[in-house]
């Protein structure tokens, strides 16, 4: 019996997650820093992550991940250290 309603839960969330899907909605967390914030502390210490991560109150490696996701036309005349 037990089994039965393990299963019938996980079709209903799946179930609730394609309708979301959907209309639309995305799961998962908000980011915090958006990308244009992050392009302009990036152009402000010339491609620096841990100096421009200061700027915007976040971690090297958030930098470095946001960074490498970032669509190509905000990264327009940056290079990084």
């Amino acid at each position: 019996m037990a089994q039965f309603e393990r299963e019938w839960s996980n079709e209903r969330s799946l179930h609730g997650l394609i309708k979301a899907r959907e209309r639309g909605v995305r799961g998962g967390r908000l980011k915090t820093y958006t990308d244009i914030e992050i392009a302009a502390a990036m152009k402000k210490t010339k491609g620096n992550y841990e100096k421009a991560g200061e700027i915007i109150g976040a971690k090297k490696i958030t930098m470095i991940r946001r960074w490498k996701k970032m669509p190509g036309k905000l990264k327009l005349g940056v290079k990084t250290k």
